[in-house]
C-alpha cells in the first residue's frame, strides 16, 4: 500500500499555497491535508501549522499559557518550522513523510498513527473502537 496526497489546502484561511507571498512580519498558516492510499478515494484530514520563525515566536505569544505561565511546550502545536515560504518546498517535504512510513502489513489505524507523529490526525482523540 502506498500513501498518496489526495488534496492540500490552507483550510479556513483559503489561501492560495501556490501564490501565496507571505510578509515580512512573519507567517503561519494551519496545513490540510488529505491523505490516501493509492487506488482508493478515501482520505482522512491530517493538519499542522507551517510557519518562519518570526511566525513561531508569534504564535507562542498569544498563547494564554505562556502569558499566564510564562512558559509554554511545543508538543501538540504540530507546527513545521521553515527558512522561507516555497509551495515546491511543502509538498516535496509532505512527500517525504509519506515516502517514510511504513505501510506494509498495516491497517488504516496502524498507518494514521505513524502520521499522527508529524500531523495532527482529524482522529486522533477518537477512542479505537469508534475508528
Amino acid at each position: 500500500m502506498k500513501l498518496k496526497l489526495m488534496h492540500i489546502s490552507s483550510g479556513i484561511e483559503n489561501i492560495d499555497l501556490e501564490t501565496y507571498a507571505p510578509d515580512k512580519a512573519g507567517f503561519s498558516i494551519v496545513i490540510e491535508l488529505e491523505i490516501g492510499t493509492e487506488g482508493s478515494t478515501g482520505a482522512d484530514l491530517f493538519r499542522f501549522t507551517l510557519c518562519d520563525m518570526k511566525g513561531v515566536i508569534n504564535t507562542i505569544s498569544r498563547d494564554t499559557d505562556y502569558e499566564r505561565k510564562r512558559f509554554v511546550s511545543l508538543n501538540g502545536y504540530n507546527m513545521v518550522v521553515v527558512k522561507d515560504y516555497s509551495y515546491q518546498v511543502l509538498l516535496k517535504m509532505v512527500d517525504e513523510i509519506l515516502n517514510s512510513i511504513d505501510t506494509s502489513n498495516k491497517s488504516w489505524l496502524q498507518i494514521a498513527r505513524q502520521l499522527n507523529r508529524h500531523f495532527y490526525w482529524e482522529y486522533q482523540d477518537e477512542e479505537d473502537s469508534r475508528i
